[in-house]
């Protein structure tokens, strides 16, 4: 949903090359290891060939710090290699574990996911913007940070498990629950360091009883009936709104949103007795409390309301988009 480029990450490039910096000897290390534990068979004849593709210093530097265009590029060129990844380990059957899954595992490397993290300064789900992902801790003192989210899934693409532009900063239910290891492709879903929706789209509500229009609770009677929450698509682009819907449909976004009918309700609430009226009457009696009208409706409403900063807090383009439908905020 939120295009991280539109944040206040800074120089991505800069922070590529960091991640680099602390994971290219050690992959290449492992790959020279992995490749001298080869048998002769037929089928370890393509991992060593493989192996010393992704030994070349070129292709090992795009693996780690390439774009997302050039990780799909890295893709179809492993495709052709034809090696079998193996099944991923199970504990009860014993399934031996793919060994590029040792070669580029999370648990061998310093890539210090936390600072990483902080480094990304991210602190809702880009996927959603409904969850916090606040960073609480370090790579020593662990506390709680994002998940951290692989496009293009490890189980089918190992050699991309610590591809910076890979590792997408995510809530658990984004990553975990609702997108795991599901084919996604950039021409099918919207990738969160290329693009978002910030502006292609909208959230629109579709009221259910009258209750539902003014902000207050259904009556008992209608308990069955709900408010739905549904996107609004704006662009002319007919492969992105694909790719739009693609996101839309993953992460069942109208559905979670949904959920959310109460808080919908609290912002069309807040509406009725924030009018420009009184939002003019309050900057007027506080004079020189706030830096200005931006900060007066994040302190009434709740939220940041400019696309640059819907990162910063949960439902923020919801507010954003709801408050706009309603008459009482337009982004400059």
């Amino acid at each position: 949903m939120l295009h991280l480029s539109n944040t206040n990450i800074g120089d991505l490039d800069a922070l590529a090359n960091k991640h680099f910096d602390r994971v290219y000897d050690k992959i290449r290390e492992n790959l020279k290891k992995q490749k001298k534990a080869l048998t002769k068979s037929a089928e370890d004849a393509k991992r060593s060939r493989l192996y010393k593709f992704l030994y070349q210093k070129e292709v090992l530097t795009e693996v780690i710090k390439g774009t997302p265009a050039v990780l799909e590029r890295v893709i179809d060129a492993v495709s052709l290699f034809d090696v079998k990844l193996k099944e991923k380990k199970d504990k009860d059957k014993k399934k031996e574990q793919e060994p590029l899954l040792k070669i580029f595992s999370y648990s061998d490397y310093d890539w210090e996911p936390y600072q990483l993290a902080t480094d990304l300064g991210i602190t809702s789900c880009c996927y959603c913007n409904r969850q916090y992902t606040i960073v609480v801790g370090d790579d020593k003192k662990k506390g709680t940070r994002p998940q951290f989210d692989h496009f293009f899934p490890k189980s089918r693409f190992p050699y991309l498990a610590l591809s910076f532009y890979n590792l997408i900063p995510s809530c658990s239910v984004c990553n975990s629950s609702l997108k795991g290891a599901d084919d996604v492709a950039l021409g099918t879903h919207v990738h969160p360091y290329i693009e978002g929706f910030e502006e292609e789209t909208r959230f629109t509500t579709v009221p259910s009883c009258y209750e539902d229009i003014v902000g207050a609770m259904p009556p008992e009677q209608n308990a069955q009936k709900r408010m739905q929450v549904i996107f609004r698509q704006l662009s002319e682009d007919e492969e992105l709104k694909k790719r739009i819907q693609g996101n839309i449909n993953l992460f069942r976004l109208e559905e979670v949103y949904t959920e959310h009918a109460d808080y919908i309700r609290g912002l069309i609430r807040l509406k009725v007795i924030s009018n420009a009226a009184y939002m003019k009457d309050i900057a007027k009696l506080y004079d020189g409390l706030f830096d200005g009208e931006e900060e007066l409706y994040r302190l009434i409403f709740g939220n940041y309301l400019q696309k640059e900063e819907f990162s910063k807090r949960p439902m923020a383009k919801l507010s954003r988009d709801i408050l706009e439908g309603l008459g009482v905020y337009q982004d400059k």
